[in-house]
């Protein structure tokens, strides 16, 4: 019997701490006042994408439908981590131009890093690539 409630108190430790490890995080956002919609322990900002009901970018173009116009900015989790949604193109373009240096370390540069290494071109070809259909229009 000893054995049992132990094997059971065991168990019941081990699921509340994974739990509290899943959902340590989850205050980011809330303590700067931030806003964003309610993660999800295990899943996020993102629950359908990681059970792959559908693609990230639904859920991406969801969470810009019901911010947009309400804040310039909303407070997302990819599973624990917390990233910054920038939603209003001024300030996307203050933080790409004048304060890049303070968000160097963002999702789309690690993308564009992923992307040079692969085609093994290196960054300036492949931001020469990305930025010749900008420069064009003028």
């Amino acid at each position: 019997m000893f054995i049992i409630v132990s094997f059971l108190s065991a168990i019941i430790i081990l699921i509340i701490t994974f739990y509290v490890y899943l959902t340590w995080n989850f205050h980011y956002w809330r303590e700067r006042n931030v806003p964003g919609p309610k993660p999800k322990p295990l899943f996020g900002t993102f629950p359908s994408t990681i059970t792959g009901k559908r693609n990230f970018f639904y859920d991406v173009d969801e969470i810009y439908r019901n911010f947009k116009g309400k804040t310039k900015f909303a407070g997302v989790f990819m599973i624990r981590k917390p990233y910054l949604f920038v939603l209003d193109p001024e300030l996307c373009k203050e933080i790409l131009i004048n304060k890049f240096k303070h968000f160097q370390i963002n999702l789309s540069t690690q993308w564009i890093r992923k992307i040079s290494e692969g085609k093994g071109g290196g960054y300036n070809n492949i931001t020469t690539i990305l930025a010749l259909p900008i420069m064009a229009r003028s």
